[in-house]
């Protein structure tokens, strides 16, 4: 997940037979305490065989990695965090391939159902939660509007 001219973006990513449910690992990961918070649901579907838009994990990394490439502290930290999960190198990672099949956006404001450090008694330290995407409607934004943040 990363930041962007001063917004946050929380970045859900799901196979598209997974059931729409998405976990928020802490208290302070929708707080808006920290500024404009966006949360972006997408699902991958299996690619065809002889579907070009298709990309395998190894292909993903190296893409990252060439954009990282103009910026030796951002290098840097995608290959800490890619060590961190304990990625490496491996053939094994050319396939399977993964298409797009769906992206939404949502706009975390004061309504938005999330549980905040700011929200919550003093004496909970820590708290785990599920969000299900079908329910949030309400807050979901059109790609239009989510694209003229980088306007």
């Amino acid at each position: 997940d990363f930041g962007w001219s001063g917004k946050l973006f929380e970045v859900k990513t799901q196979k598209s037979t997974s059931d729409k449910k998405v976990k928020i690992n802490s208290l302070e990961q929708l707080d808006t305490v920290s500024g404009e918070i966006w949360l972006v649901h997408q699902t991958l579907a299996l690619a065809e065989t002889n579907q070009r838009s298709g990309i395998s994990l190894e292909e993903l990394v190296n893409s990252l990695k060439q954009v990282c490439n103009r910026d030796v502290f951002a290098l840097d930290k995608l290959n800490a965090l890619l060590s961190e999960k304990n990625y490496e190198d491996n053939n094994a990672y050319k396939e399977p391939k993964f298409a797009l099949q769906n992206r939404s956006f949502f706009l975390i404001d004061e309504t938005f159902p999330s549980l905040t450090r700011t929200g919550i008694p003093l004496e909970i330290k820590s708290a785990v939660y599920v969000l299900d995407i079908s329910a949030l409607d309400v807050w979901k934004k059109d790609e239009k509007t989510f694209l003229e943040i980088f306007n």
